[in-house]
């Protein structure tokens, strides 16, 4: 059984890339680009959603390398030379009939070999984007208490020195008549 017999249509593309790895052919490419949608119960019965959150962008490739072209044990070595290309964890960019993706990641690599294709590395890589960001730490100064709206909230704690607790005299529970 051939690829082609199997149902699948050979898409014959030099564009697909996944970093400097080029497939022979690509059978299959899958992107995705997902919202996480925030629902919250209100009332028994009511749910009310919010908040919509772009998830990264994913895209799943299925590719074959075959050792005709390159010899007989490249496929061999473009397995290896992928999952170690994975363990780098080096943001990757990915290019696909359809589209470009920067800042991927390759989430997983899987393979399969059958008797039909004992020849050829018949891959599945999934990727995913990560968000690269940049911090710092600033320094605001200790603003005076002068120029709080309301100091005894909002202002640094004070060394006071050694504090004895007092005792109120009462079970912890404050009546309606403490409270007010």
């Amino acid at each position: 059984m051939s690829l082609i017999d199997a149902g699948f249509a050979l898409i014959r593309d030099p564009l697909t890339r996944i970093a400097h790895f080029i497939p022979d052919a690509s059978i299959r490419e899958m992107g995705r680009n997902d919202y996480a949608i925030t629902d919250h119960p209100v009332e028994t019965g009511a749910v009310i959603s919010d908040h919509a959150i772009q998830l990264p962008p994913s895209v799943e490739i299925v590719c074959v390398w075959s050792g005709s072209p390159h010899g007989e044990d490249y496929p061999n070595r473009t397995l290896i030379n992928l999952l170690l290309f994975q363990k780098q964890r080096q943001p990757i960019d990915v290019f696909t009939v359809r589209r470009h993706y920067a800042n991927m990641l390759i989430q997983s690599v899987s393979h399969i070999t059958d008797k039909s294709t004992p020849d050829v590395l018949m891959a599945t890589i999934r990727c995913r984007r990560i968000m690269i960001v940049s911090t710092k730490t600033t320094s605001t100064g200790e603003a005076g208490k002068s120029s709080q709206q309301s100091p005894q909230k909002t202002a640094s704690t004070e060394k006071t020195g050694a504090q004895q607790l007092k005792s109120s005299n009462t079970s912890g529970f404050a009546s309606p008549g403490q409270r007010s």
